[in-house]
């Protein structure tokens, strides 16, 4: 049993073949530009993250961090964008 839509997109025509309800529809293509700008949107989040903790070194809070990785809130934003894409 197929599942079929009440209503049509595109054509008027009221003939129905098997062949054009079984194709794809775009609807389930993916948005690239909305992929690209998510993308983008991701480096420049790991762009801000290095330049906000950059200079942690010079903060005591933060000294048990940055003693033995300078880049550890770099690595840290890195693998979580990695578990996101995943």
């Amino acid at each position: 049993m197929a599942f079929q839509l009440p209503f049509r997109f595109g054509s008027n025509s009221t003939a129905t073949s098997m062949d054009s309800r079984a194709r794809q529809s775009k609807m389930m293509e993916y948005d690239q530009p909305l992929v690209w700008v998510t993308l983008l949107l991701m480096l420049l989040g790991m762009v801000m993250v290095y330049s906000a903790s950059i200079s942690l070194p010079d903060s005591p809070k933060f000294a048990a961090y940055v003693r033995w990785q300078n880049t550890y809130f770099l690595q840290r934003q890195a693998m979580f964008i990695v578990v996101s894409l995943v």
